[in-house]
């Protein structure tokens, strides 16, 4: 069982820091058959949002709270959390952890814009 702490670090790997520009972090934290829905409603695969980052200049630390976990099944957990970016966007995701294996990996993850 994978406890709240280590997904709060594993989601901010790829939030923000250098591991968010690490394409072996990225493609080991990824799922296979990782999908994003972003706030905008589009949809990338694992590979789209690789590229991305990659390609994405470093961005300001975010501030993250209301963190909060749900155990879906014995290797599956829901991470929910609110993100407010410098620029004051706030903006509300949700992530799905596999957490069967030594280390999580991240399946899903969509975020939506708070108006």
């Amino acid at each position: 069982m994978t406890d709240l702490a280590v997904l709060q670090q594993a989601e901010l790997t790829v939030l923000w820091g250098p591991s968010r520009h690490d394409a072996n972090h990225l493609a080991a934290v990824l799922h296979a058959d990782f999908i994003e829905i972003g706030r905008s409603g589009s949809r990338w695969t694992k590979a789209e949002v690789i590229v991305g980052l990659l390609a994405e200049a470093d961005n300001a630390e975010p501030l993250v709270d209301e963190w909060q976990s749900t155990r879906l099944s014995p290797a599956l957990t829901l991470l929910t959390y609110r993100l407010s970016g410098p620029d004051g966007s706030v903006s509300r995701h949700s992530s799905i952890w596999d957490t069967s294996g030594c280390l999580p990996v991240l399946h899903f993850h969509q975020g939506t814009w708070v108006t």
